[in-house]
Protein backbone atom coordinates (compact mmCIF):
# COMPACT_ATOMS: atom_id res chain seq x y z
CA UNK A 1 0.00 0.00 0.00
CA UNK A 2 1.41 3.24 -0.49
CA UNK A 3 1.00 6.68 0.82
CA UNK A 4 1.68 9.36 -1.72
CA UNK A 5 0.41 12.41 -3.13
CA UNK A 6 -2.07 12.68 -0.47
CA UNK A 7 -3.73 15.81 0.56
CA UNK A 8 -3.18 16.98 4.22
CA UNK A 9 -4.96 19.05 6.35
CA UNK A 10 -2.66 21.94 6.92
CA UNK A 11 -1.07 23.39 10.28
CA UNK A 12 -0.56 26.89 8.84
CA UNK A 13 -2.93 29.39 10.13
CA UNK A 14 -6.44 29.66 9.11
CA UNK A 15 -7.87 32.78 7.77
CA UNK A 16 -10.36 33.38 10.47
CA UNK A 17 -13.83 34.08 9.56
CA UNK A 18 -15.93 34.43 12.58
CA UNK A 19 -16.03 37.54 14.71
CA UNK A 20 -16.25 37.44 18.82
CA UNK A 21 -15.90 34.96 21.37
CA UNK A 22 -17.60 31.48 20.86
CA UNK A 23 -18.56 29.07 23.69
CA UNK A 24 -18.19 25.93 23.29
CA UNK A 25 -20.28 23.12 24.91
CA UNK A 26 -19.97 19.36 25.21
CA UNK A 27 -19.69 16.25 27.34
CA UNK A 28 -16.49 16.32 28.09
CA UNK A 29 -12.67 17.61 27.13
CA UNK A 30 -10.95 14.60 28.35
CA UNK A 31 -8.38 12.60 26.06
CA UNK A 32 -8.97 9.89 28.11
CA UNK A 33 -12.82 9.57 26.91
CA UNK A 34 -12.86 6.89 24.73
CA UNK A 35 -15.99 7.88 22.95
CA UNK A 36 -15.55 11.84 23.12
CA UNK A 37 -11.86 12.23 22.71
CA UNK A 38 -12.64 13.78 19.62
CA UNK A 39 -13.79 16.85 21.34
CA UNK A 40 -9.92 18.33 21.79
CA UNK A 41 -9.47 18.54 18.02
CA UNK A 42 -13.51 19.98 17.21
CA UNK A 43 -12.29 22.90 20.22
CA UNK A 44 -8.89 22.87 18.13
CA UNK A 45 -10.25 23.37 14.90
CA UNK A 46 -12.77 26.53 16.21
CA UNK A 47 -9.74 28.26 17.54
CA UNK A 48 -8.18 28.59 14.26
CA UNK A 49 -11.54 29.71 12.61
CA UNK A 50 -12.45 32.59 15.95
CA UNK A 51 -9.66 35.08 16.21
CA UNK A 52 -11.25 36.93 19.51
CA UNK A 53 -11.08 33.27 21.20
CA UNK A 54 -12.97 30.49 22.29
CA UNK A 55 -14.05 29.35 25.77
CA UNK A 56 -15.71 26.16 26.85
CA UNK A 57 -17.89 24.40 29.36
CA UNK A 58 -18.17 20.92 30.01
CA UNK A 59 -19.41 17.93 31.92
CA UNK A 60 -16.03 16.97 32.53
CA UNK A 61 -12.36 18.56 31.94
CA UNK A 62 -9.50 17.85 31.89
CA UNK A 63 -7.82 20.73 33.31
CA UNK A 64 -3.63 19.76 32.62
CA UNK A 65 -4.34 19.89 28.99
CA UNK A 66 -6.58 22.95 28.52
CA UNK A 67 -4.07 24.41 30.28
CA UNK A 68 -1.44 23.10 27.92
CA UNK A 69 -3.49 24.09 24.89
CA UNK A 70 -4.05 28.01 26.62
CA UNK A 71 -8.05 26.84 26.51
CA UNK A 72 -10.20 27.96 29.01
CA UNK A 73 -12.81 25.31 30.22
CA UNK A 74 -14.81 25.02 32.87
CA UNK A 75 -16.41 21.88 34.65
CA UNK A 76 -19.91 21.96 35.06
CA UNK A 77 -20.56 18.50 36.67
CA UNK A 78 -22.44 15.23 35.46
CA UNK A 79 -25.45 14.32 36.36
CA UNK A 80 -29.51 15.56 37.09
CA UNK A 81 -29.67 17.46 40.03
CA UNK A 82 -30.37 21.16 41.09
CA UNK A 83 -26.70 21.56 42.45
CA UNK A 84 -25.11 20.21 38.90
CA UNK A 85 -27.99 22.76 36.91
CA UNK A 86 -26.60 25.87 39.47
CA UNK A 87 -22.90 24.68 38.29
CA UNK A 88 -23.44 24.82 34.70
CA UNK A 89 -25.21 28.13 34.63
CA UNK A 90 -22.77 30.04 36.95
CA UNK A 91 -20.09 28.64 34.11
CA UNK A 92 -21.99 29.92 31.49
CA UNK A 93 -22.47 33.37 32.88
CA UNK A 94 -18.99 33.47 34.52
CA UNK A 95 -17.84 32.77 30.51
CA UNK A 96 -20.07 35.64 28.95
CA UNK A 97 -18.88 37.94 32.33
CA UNK A 98 -15.15 37.36 30.74
CA UNK A 99 -15.39 36.86 27.26
CA UNK A 100 -19.22 38.31 25.57
CA UNK A 101 -19.28 35.36 23.89
CA UNK A 102 -21.48 36.02 20.65
CA UNK A 103 -22.49 32.57 19.95
CA UNK A 104 -22.83 28.90 21.85
CA UNK A 105 -21.62 25.69 19.71
CA UNK A 106 -23.05 22.72 21.15
CA UNK A 107 -21.25 19.89 20.12
CA UNK A 108 -23.54 16.32 20.55
CA UNK A 109 -26.59 15.59 22.01
CA UNK A 110 -27.62 16.12 25.83
CA UNK A 111 -29.64 18.76 27.52
CA UNK A 112 -27.68 21.66 26.50
CA UNK A 113 -29.45 23.54 23.88
CA UNK A 114 -32.55 23.97 25.64
CA UNK A 115 -30.57 24.73 29.30
CA UNK A 116 -28.84 27.97 26.91
CA UNK A 117 -31.43 29.01 25.23
CA UNK A 118 -33.09 31.32 27.78
CA UNK A 119 -29.93 32.77 28.58
CA UNK A 120 -29.71 33.05 24.67
CA UNK A 121 -32.39 34.92 24.69
CA UNK A 122 -31.63 37.01 27.66
CA UNK A 123 -28.06 37.77 26.84
CA UNK A 124 -28.26 37.80 23.00
CA UNK A 125 -26.08 35.29 21.55
CA UNK A 126 -26.89 32.30 18.38
CA UNK A 127 -27.25 29.03 19.17
CA UNK A 128 -25.94 26.44 16.79
CA UNK A 129 -25.21 22.74 17.10
CA UNK A 130 -23.97 19.48 15.77
CA UNK A 131 -25.58 16.23 16.32
CA UNK A 132 -25.72 13.12 14.13
CA UNK A 133 -27.77 10.82 15.38
CA UNK A 134 -30.88 9.00 14.19
CA UNK A 135 -32.87 8.95 17.34
CA UNK A 136 -34.35 12.32 18.21
CA UNK A 137 -36.34 12.33 21.29
CA UNK A 138 -38.79 14.88 21.14
CA UNK A 139 -36.79 17.19 24.08
CA UNK A 140 -34.31 17.10 20.88
CA UNK A 141 -37.10 17.65 17.96
CA UNK A 142 -38.34 20.53 19.63
CA UNK A 143 -34.57 21.92 19.86
CA UNK A 144 -33.92 21.24 16.20
CA UNK A 145 -37.20 23.14 15.29
CA UNK A 146 -37.42 26.22 17.03
CA UNK A 147 -34.54 26.64 19.58
CA UNK A 148 -31.27 26.65 17.42
CA UNK A 149 -30.35 28.86 15.19
CA UNK A 150 -28.53 25.89 13.03
CA UNK A 151 -28.06 22.63 13.15
CA UNK A 152 -25.57 20.90 11.64
CA UNK A 153 -25.17 17.07 10.45
CA UNK A 154 -23.90 14.81 8.36
CA UNK A 155 -26.68 13.22 6.04
CA UNK A 156 -30.61 13.71 6.34
CA UNK A 157 -30.90 10.56 7.98
CA UNK A 158 -28.09 11.06 11.07
CA UNK A 159 -30.58 14.01 12.06
CA UNK A 160 -34.53 12.69 10.94
CA UNK A 161 -36.23 15.84 11.34
CA UNK A 162 -37.57 18.48 9.06
CA UNK A 163 -36.59 21.91 9.78
CA UNK A 164 -35.39 24.48 8.08
CA UNK A 165 -32.03 25.20 9.94
CA UNK A 166 -30.95 21.85 9.29
CA UNK A 167 -27.76 22.06 7.64
CA UNK A 168 -26.21 18.93 5.92
CA UNK A 169 -21.91 19.37 5.80
CA UNK A 170 -21.18 15.58 5.61
CA UNK A 171 -18.78 14.63 8.15
CA UNK A 172 -14.72 14.83 9.43
CA UNK A 173 -12.15 13.50 11.50
CA UNK A 174 -8.98 14.32 11.97
CA UNK A 175 -6.28 13.58 9.26
CA UNK A 176 -3.45 14.34 11.44
CA UNK A 177 -4.12 11.14 13.67
CA UNK A 178 -5.45 9.04 11.10
CA UNK A 179 -3.60 8.43 8.10
CA UNK A 180 -2.10 5.00 6.24
CA UNK A 181 0.22 3.02 7.93
CA UNK A 182 2.56 1.78 4.63
CA UNK A 183 4.29 -0.84 7.09
CA UNK A 184 0.83 -1.97 8.46
CA UNK A 185 0.40 -5.87 8.68
CA UNK A 186 -3.31 -6.71 9.51
CA UNK A 187 -3.54 -9.63 11.63
CA UNK A 188 -7.29 -9.76 11.34
CA UNK A 189 -10.06 -9.13 8.52
CA UNK A 190 -12.55 -7.25 9.92
CA UNK A 191 -12.75 -4.28 13.07
CA UNK A 192 -15.85 -2.70 14.65
CA UNK A 193 -14.86 0.37 16.69
CA UNK A 194 -17.89 2.02 19.20
CA UNK A 195 -20.00 2.08 21.88
CA UNK A 196 -21.41 -2.11 23.29
CA UNK A 197 -24.79 -1.32 23.06
CA UNK A 198 -27.91 -3.23 20.92
CA UNK A 199 -27.66 -0.09 18.46
CA UNK A 200 -24.58 -0.86 17.08
CA UNK A 201 -25.43 -4.92 16.62
CA UNK A 202 -22.29 -6.78 17.68
CA UNK A 203 -24.50 -9.58 17.96
CA UNK A 204 -25.06 -9.49 14.68
CA UNK A 205 -21.42 -9.05 13.61
CA UNK A 206 -20.46 -12.16 15.46
CA UNK A 207 -23.12 -13.66 13.90
CA UNK A 208 -21.78 -12.58 10.18
CA UNK A 209 -18.25 -14.01 11.10
CA UNK A 210 -20.10 -17.37 12.52
CA UNK A 211 -21.61 -17.81 9.25
CA UNK A 212 -17.93 -16.96 6.69
CA UNK A 213 -16.71 -20.12 8.66
CA UNK A 214 -19.79 -22.62 8.59
CA UNK A 215 -21.54 -21.52 5.09
CA UNK A 216 -18.17 -19.39 3.10
CA UNK A 217 -15.09 -22.25 4.40
CA UNK A 218 -13.80 -18.54 5.58
CA UNK A 219 -12.34 -18.12 9.27
CA UNK A 220 -12.40 -14.56 9.22
CA UNK A 221 -11.22 -12.75 12.14
CA UNK A 222 -12.63 -10.00 14.13
CA UNK A 223 -11.30 -7.27 16.28
CA UNK A 224 -14.21 -5.25 18.49
CA UNK A 225 -12.72 -2.26 20.08
CA UNK A 226 -15.23 -0.57 22.77
CA UNK A 227 -16.82 -0.85 26.09
CA UNK A 228 -20.24 -0.48 27.57
CA UNK A 229 -21.32 2.28 29.03
CA UNK A 230 -24.51 1.76 30.76
CA UNK A 231 -25.92 -1.31 32.98
CA UNK A 232 -28.52 -2.35 29.67
CA UNK A 233 -24.84 -1.90 27.46
CA UNK A 234 -23.17 -4.30 29.96
CA UNK A 235 -25.72 -6.93 29.85
CA UNK A 236 -25.49 -6.75 25.58
CA UNK A 237 -21.61 -7.22 26.41
CA UNK A 238 -22.43 -10.32 28.26
CA UNK A 239 -24.55 -11.57 25.70
CA UNK A 240 -22.00 -10.99 22.78
CA UNK A 241 -19.40 -12.96 24.71
CA UNK A 242 -21.74 -15.65 25.51
CA UNK A 243 -22.57 -15.65 21.62
CA UNK A 244 -18.88 -15.75 20.92
CA UNK A 245 -18.46 -18.73 23.09
CA UNK A 246 -21.40 -21.02 21.90
CA UNK A 247 -20.32 -20.26 18.63
CA UNK A 248 -16.88 -21.65 18.85
CA UNK A 249 -15.42 -18.63 17.92
CA UNK A 250 -12.38 -17.55 20.87
CA UNK A 251 -10.34 -17.98 18.07
CA UNK A 252 -11.84 -15.57 15.61
CA UNK A 253 -13.68 -12.70 18.01
CA UNK A 254 -11.13 -10.42 20.01
CA UNK A 255 -13.32 -8.33 22.48
CA UNK A 256 -10.62 -5.62 23.56
CA UNK A 257 -12.67 -3.65 25.56
CA UNK A 258 -12.62 0.75 25.59
CA UNK A 259 -9.39 2.27 24.50
CA UNK A 260 -8.05 5.99 24.36
CA UNK A 261 -8.20 7.17 20.91
CA UNK A 262 -4.63 7.64 20.70
CA UNK A 263 -4.79 4.27 20.15
CA UNK A 264 -6.88 3.70 17.82
CA UNK A 265 -4.90 4.59 14.24
CA UNK A 266 -2.39 1.17 15.82
CA UNK A 267 -5.75 -0.95 15.99
CA UNK A 268 -6.84 0.00 13.11
CA UNK A 269 -4.35 -0.72 11.12
CA UNK A 270 -4.47 -4.34 12.13
CA UNK A 271 -7.57 -4.89 10.21
CA UNK A 272 -7.97 -5.20 6.48
CA UNK A 273 -11.64 -4.36 6.54
CA UNK A 274 -14.32 -2.13 8.72
CA UNK A 275 -17.41 -4.13 9.71
CA UNK A 276 -20.32 -1.89 10.33
CA UNK A 277 -23.63 -3.47 10.93
CA UNK A 278 -24.78 -0.35 13.10
CA UNK A 279 -28.29 1.24 12.86
CA UNK A 280 -26.91 4.33 14.05
CA UNK A 281 -26.04 7.73 12.40
CA UNK A 282 -23.15 7.90 10.34
CA UNK A 283 -19.86 6.12 12.22
CA UNK A 284 -17.16 8.46 12.65
CA UNK A 285 -14.71 5.32 13.64
CA UNK A 286 -15.66 4.33 10.08
CA UNK A 287 -14.43 6.84 8.64
CA UNK A 288 -11.65 7.24 10.66
CA UNK A 289 -10.35 3.62 9.54
CA UNK A 290 -10.64 4.81 5.79
CA UNK A 291 -8.21 7.39 6.59
CA UNK A 292 -6.35 4.49 7.58
CA UNK A 293 -6.83 2.77 4.31
CA UNK A 294 -9.74 -0.01 5.70
CA UNK A 295 -12.42 -0.52 3.04
CA UNK A 296 -15.70 -0.71 4.63
CA UNK A 297 -18.09 -3.57 4.73
CA UNK A 298 -21.12 -1.40 5.96
CA UNK A 299 -24.96 -1.53 5.97
CA UNK A 300 -25.48 1.36 7.96
CA UNK A 301 -27.72 3.88 5.65
CA UNK A 302 -26.64 6.85 7.10
CA UNK A 303 -22.94 5.99 6.27
CA UNK A 304 -24.39 4.48 2.55
CA UNK A 305 -25.90 8.32 1.92
CA UNK A 306 -22.39 9.90 2.55
CA UNK A 307 -20.28 7.29 0.56
CA UNK A 308 -22.99 6.19 -2.22
CA UNK A 309 -21.11 6.94 -4.95
CA UNK A 310 -17.93 7.11 -4.02
CA UNK A 311 -17.18 3.56 -3.18
CA UNK A 312 -17.80 0.44 -5.36
CA UNK A 313 -21.84 -0.58 -5.02
CA UNK A 314 -20.52 -3.94 -3.43
CA UNK A 315 -19.15 -2.12 -0.41
CA UNK A 316 -22.26 -0.89 0.79
CA UNK A 317 -25.57 -1.43 0.77
CA UNK A 318 -28.10 0.10 3.34
CA UNK A 319 -30.26 -1.36 6.12
CA UNK A 320 -28.86 -4.47 4.48
CA UNK A 321 -30.24 -7.60 6.26
CA UNK A 322 -27.64 -10.60 7.66
CA UNK A 323 -27.20 -12.70 3.86
CA UNK A 324 -26.02 -9.48 2.42
CA UNK A 325 -23.59 -8.59 4.70
CA UNK A 326 -22.51 -12.10 4.37
CA UNK A 327 -22.29 -11.87 0.87
CA UNK A 328 -20.54 -8.89 1.01
CA UNK A 329 -17.97 -9.49 3.51
CA UNK A 330 -17.20 -13.17 1.36
CA UNK A 331 -16.46 -11.24 -1.50
CA UNK A 332 -14.27 -8.94 0.28
CA UNK A 333 -11.72 -11.36 1.41
CA UNK A 334 -12.02 -12.99 -1.41
CA UNK A 335 -10.37 -10.07 -3.39
CA UNK A 336 -7.24 -10.35 -4.90
CA UNK A 337 -4.16 -8.59 -2.66
CA UNK A 338 -3.64 -6.28 -5.90
CA UNK A 339 -7.27 -5.25 -6.10
CA UNK A 340 -7.38 -5.03 -2.40
CA UNK A 341 -3.98 -2.53 -2.06
CA UNK A 342 -6.18 -0.26 -4.72
CA UNK A 343 -9.54 -0.50 -3.22
CA UNK A 344 -7.08 0.60 -0.02
CA UNK A 345 -5.03 3.54 -1.19
CA UNK A 346 -8.92 4.50 -3.26
CA UNK A 347 -10.70 4.38 0.12
CA UNK A 348 -7.58 6.93 1.77
CA UNK A 349 -7.10 9.07 -0.62
CA UNK A 350 -11.16 9.35 -0.76
CA UNK A 351 -11.64 9.85 2.79
CA UNK A 352 -8.33 12.94 2.95
CA UNK A 353 -9.86 14.35 -0.15
CA UNK A 354 -13.62 14.87 1.58
CA UNK A 355 -13.92 14.25 4.85
CA UNK A 356 -11.60 15.85 7.08
CA UNK A 357 -12.44 17.61 10.69
CA UNK A 358 -10.64 21.02 9.31
CA UNK A 359 -13.00 21.15 6.36
CA UNK A 360 -15.55 19.98 8.04
CA UNK A 361 -15.44 22.76 10.99
CA UNK A 362 -14.12 25.27 7.80
CA UNK A 363 -17.58 24.20 6.13
CA UNK A 364 -19.70 24.98 9.71
CA UNK A 365 -17.52 28.22 10.35
CA UNK A 366 -18.50 29.55 7.00
CA UNK A 367 -22.14 28.90 7.28
CA UNK A 368 -22.09 30.45 10.70
CA UNK A 369 -20.43 33.34 8.71
CA UNK A 370 -22.38 33.68 6.38
CA UNK A 371 -25.85 33.36 8.54
CA UNK A 372 -24.63 36.08 11.08
CA UNK A 373 -24.17 38.32 8.15
CA UNK A 374 -27.51 38.15 7.06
Amino acid sequence: MTDTARPTETTAPVTPILRGATLFVGQAYDPGDPLLAGTIAWVDRFHAHCPDGVVGVFQRVDRTLAALNGFEAMSAGHGRSWTTLRAFYSAVWQAHRRHRFVRAFVYMDGPFVPLLWPLAKLLGFRLYQWRAHPVVPLRDRIAARYLVDRIYTSVPSALPVETRRRVLVATGVDLRRFRPDPMRRPDADFIFVGRISPAKRVREAVGIIRRLRDEHGLGARLLVVGGPATAHDQAYMNQVRADVAAAGLDDAVTLLGARRQDELPALLGRARFYLNVARTAVDRSLVEAMHCGLPPVNANRSVHEMLDGLIPAGMSMPDADDDAVVAMAAAALRQRPDDYAALSDMVADLAARRFTLDALVARIATDIAAYEAR
